[in-house]
């Protein structure tokens, strides 16, 4: 036989109180003495009551839960971001609920619909690619936070990838860098072009010119670095200083200078971008560009949340504070 379940009037009457102070006593609203709170406590315990997390919170008017879709759970420049959000939740009294797009796609309806089943107060987002976001104020059905996205009518939380490329560009100069190259990824994707414009603008200040022949796309891959150090060689392309879109565009980069009898980074200094782990790990240890992506993710938590209690807002783009972390591939530590 199915047992029945302990309902909150079980635990009034076993502890001889009203209804609505064993309400006050689970969520705090209003005092209840401690004498009468330790019988609730005991009542709940013998009788194995398990409030209704939705029910309770509901009634406020909130569910206390934040809603987070994510492109890509297995990417790992979005892992960093969660990261940022579940440090920052801690302590908060709220919890998240998660949804991708292998689960559910990138139909905004079915997005929404999926989040409003728990009643969110708030819904943030996260791209692992940087895009030019398609929401718009219809699909406001709670508050929502994009990051990695860019959308004026909403709030936009971003890796500040054009300071990346200044950074970059500025520590090659100062090792001495006077014949840079640009080993991009693929030329559609909105993080790339930043990091080159960034890139260019710093050369342009320091008094250096990043000619469009300078100027080479590939993809983000290990192999893409390989073959794009290999055709400056076999042009014969002077060249004593490479920025890669990414580490991995570096690591294959450097990989083949070595192989073909450079020396790094006495005759080509090398930069990635994005800081992965693997970086610090190669036979040469990439200097590279740390994007503070933990950062983001605690920011778009407390924005969220300011949101929420907030009656009117004006949206906001803030942007990371990205840092970068010299090592043996491009200065002789």
């Amino acid at each position: 036989m199915t047992r029945r379940k302990v309902s909150i009037k079980d635990v009034a009457r076993a502890a001889d109180v009203s209804i609505t102070t064993v309400t006050h006593a689970l969520n705090g609203k209003r005092p209840v003495s401690p004498e009468t709170r330790d019988r609730i406590m005991k009542a709940i315990d013998e009788l194995g009551y398990v409030p209704s997390y939705s029910a309770s919170h509901l009634k406020n008017g909130r569910s206390n839960l934040i809603g987070c879709y994510v492109a890509d759970l297995t990417e790992d420049f979005t892992n960093y971001m969660l990261r940022g959000i579940e440090q920052a939740i801690k302590g908060t009294g709220y919890s998240l609920v998660f949804g991708s797009a292998v689960e559910l796609g990138t139909d905004k309806a079915t997005i929404k619909k999926y989040f409003r089943q728990y009643g969110i107060d708030g819904l943030i987002t996260i791209n692992h690619l940087s895009v030019n976001s398609d929401w718009t104020n219809e699909d406001k059905a709670f508050p929502i936070v994009l990051m990695n996205s860019n959308n004026s009518q909403f709030d936009c939380i971003l890796p500040d990838n054009r300071l990346a490329g200044a950074l970059v560009a500025q520590h090659l100069y100062d090792n001495g860098v006077r014949k840079p190259f640009f080993f991009g990824g693929p030329i559609d994707r909105i993080s790339v072009m930043d990091r080159l414009e960034g890139f260019r603008e710093r050369l342009y200040s320091l008094g250096l010119e990043l000619t469009e022949d300078s100027i080479w796309h590939g993809d983000f891959t290990f192999e893409s670095g390989c073959e794009m150090a290999q055709r400056l060689v076999d042009e014969h392309i002077p060249c004593d200083g490479v920025m890669c879109a990414n580490d991995y565009i570096a690591i294959g980069a450097i990989r083949r200078f070595s192989e073909l009898g450079y020396s790094i980074p006495k005759d080509i200094k090398i930069v990635g971008v994005d800081d992965r782990d693997i970086a610090k790990y190669c036979n040469i240890p990439v200097t590279t560009v740390n994007l503070d992506l933990e950062d983001l993710g605690k920011f778009a938590l407390e924005r969220i949340l300011e949101i929420i209690e907030s009656d009117d807002h004006n949206p906001i783009t803030y942007y990371s504070n990205p840092y970068l972390i010299p090592r043996e591939s491009s200065a002789i530590l």
